[in-house]
């Protein structure tokens, strides 16, 4: 039986976003990504009321997709991750997927370099002759290379992915379900045959080639074609 209400649950930079394009290519459904912090292009969001949203059930076949910083919230300046809503909506789902990398110092580094200059905490990166290097900046297709600068910066992420592993594990303990990882996903094809194909979630493979990196990487796409179901 192939699975047509999916939730992807994951912590930030753990490939998230290409595993729900995956699934929704595969199975020809739509994908809904940010639900809970949507942006002016994104569904959902003309139903924010006083900095809320108020999420609905899903009403067709979707991939939903949601990153634990989209429930962040400071106490004591110390970043916690408020598990209770997730909690509740998935009960309207019949697969939920949490996803999570091993590679916590990986995991920081992407943080950073993926930071746009509309990030509160966004802090520009200059050549060694003090001009500030635009193209260090994540491109608008996502893609953006690695500095040494941002290396040694994005240690200040620590402390966020430490407690939000914390919260996939405790989500994972209540929910009853195992944590994948980004490094199994994308790098294993008979894990993903085992734990996704086998589970009816069918893929598409093309999503999880070493190719399609953001860091470091090309655009591999034409700008003219869109192989993605959208949500409409």
């Amino acid at each position: 039986m192939v699975s047509k209400y999916i939730l992807i649950i994951s912590c930030d930079r753990s490939g998230g976003k290409a595993l729900m394009y995956s699934l929704s290519d595969k199975m020809n459904i739509p994908w809904i990504d940010w639900m809970f912090n949507p942006q002016p292009h994104h569904p959902g969001y003309d139903k924010i009321e006083d900095g809320k949203l108020w999420i609905e059930k899903p009403h067709r076949p979707v991939v939903q997709h949601t990153i634990l910083s989209e429930h962040q919230e400071l106490i004591n300046n110390t970043p916690h991750f408020n598990s209770k809503v997730l909690l509740e909506y998935s009960n309207n789902f019949d697969h939920i997927i949490l996803l999570d990398r091993k590679d916590i110092k990986e995991q920081y580094e992407s943080y950073e370099h993926s930071l746009t200059p509309e990030h509160k905490y966004y802090e520009p990166t200059f050549d060694t002759d003090g001009i500030r290097d635009l193209h260090l900046q994540p491109a608008p297709s996502g893609i953006y290379e690695t500095h040494k600068d941002k290396l040694k910066k994005s240690i200040r992420w620590k402390t966020m992915f430490t407690e939000m592993k914390k919260c996939m594990y405790f989500i994972s303990t209540k929910l009853g379900l195992p944590i994948h990882y980004y490094e199994d996903i994308f790098g294993d094809k008979q894990y993903r045959k085992e734990h996704l194909g086998q589970k009816g979630l069918p893929y598409n493979n093309d999503w999880f080639n070493p190719n399609r990196r953001l860091r470091d990487g090309k655009q591999w796409w034409s700008n003219e074609q869109s192989k993605i179901v959208k949500q409409k």
